[in-house]
């Protein structure tokens, strides 16, 4: 076995195949976790500091594909392959191939864990490749260096994402989440990150064999950078949403209006859209789903 150590990256050779690299990140594994697989997060530290990441698309479920576009010295560097185990927050497996001017390597076997003790995570990459020399190429191409400036960058991230707090809606639907979110994916722009199911993950221990295929979690990133989250609850937890409204607020009355009546199709309005002493337009409704909103537009009237 090799080992080096740079900085607090420890990078090791158990195997003719294998590469794994080990860094221990002062911050809760939750938040090691989310910074290493949504795309709002990744941009800030994803590469080296030479390097632009252009391009980030994650479908983060088992079966979903990724692809991250690096762009350094005139030249575009991509990571690109699909995700074969998601358990959030604690281990992701997932093929790996680049792809560069000219270059396209084997795909390999990447599997990443997240460890958490005493509010530190441990972080480990292990890296399975399909022979010696793809393994050996991996390391010449400058993967040390590389990858210990990355995780470095990380760590800097991961402190200004502690001195941060979101409050973010979260859903609860009987059955329907996974028709819900592509709704208001359509009706609200943006784009779903993740829609987990309960197959292949802890949660389908407790869950009703018929409700595997059914949403554990799912994340909707509007424009913006609102997020708006839900999942399938089984049906011995399920309960009717009620007691809060999602709120949206608008800048124009026209696409106030557009929001309202698409959200309002086959729901139940309670309070048409309209002009009010505070807002040029404003309304409420109950969405097909069950999902409550409140429709505001502040704009000048």
């Amino acid at each position: 076995m090799d080992a080096r150590n740079q900085a607090t990256m420890t990078l090791t050779l158990p195997s003719d195949r294998e590469i794994v690299l080990t860094r221990v990140f002062d911050a809760p594994r939750r938040l090691v976790f989310k910074a290493w697989t949504r795309p709002e997060h990744m941009k800030h530290w994803y590469g080296c500091s030479t390097a632009t990441l252009r391009e980030c698309e994650i479908d983060l479920r088992p079966g979903g594909a990724y692809r991250l576009v690096q762009h350094a010295g005139g030249v575009n560097h991509t990571m690109q392959g699909v995700y074969r185990e998601v358990v959030p927050p604690s281990r992701l497996v997932y093929t790996e191939r680049y792809v560069t001017e000219g270059f396209t390597s084997n795909e390999s076997l990447v599997t990443v864990t997240f460890v958490e003790r005493d509010g530190k995570t441990t972080l480990t990459s292990t890296v399975q490749h399909q022979s010696l020399e793809d393994r050996d190429g991996h390391l010449k191409s400058g993967l040390e260096r590389g990858a210990a400036e990355t995780l470095d960058r990380l760590e800097q991230h991961l402190r200004s994402m502690r001195g941060t707090m979101h409050i973010n809606p979260y859903l609860f639907f009987n059955g329907q989440c996974e028709v819900a979110f592509k709704f208001y994916e359509q009706v609200l722009g943006g784009k779903i990150e993740a829609m987990i199911r309960h197959a292949g993950t802890p949660a389908a221990q407790s869950a009703p064999s018929d409700w595997h295929d059914k949403i554990m979690h799912a994340r909707l990133n509007v424009a913006g950078g609102i997020i708006l989250m839900g999942s399938d609850a089984p049906p011995a937890h399920y309960e009717p949403m009620k007691g809060f409204s999602v709120t949206i607020g608008i800048d124009e009355p026209a696409e106030a209006d557009r929001i309202f009546h698409a959200l309002a199709e086959g729901g139940t309005v309670r309070m048409p859209i309209q002009q009010t002493f505070w807002a040029a337009r404003f309304g409420m409704l109950v969405d097909q789903f069950g999902t409550p909103w409140m429709i505001n537009c502040e704009a000048a009237h």
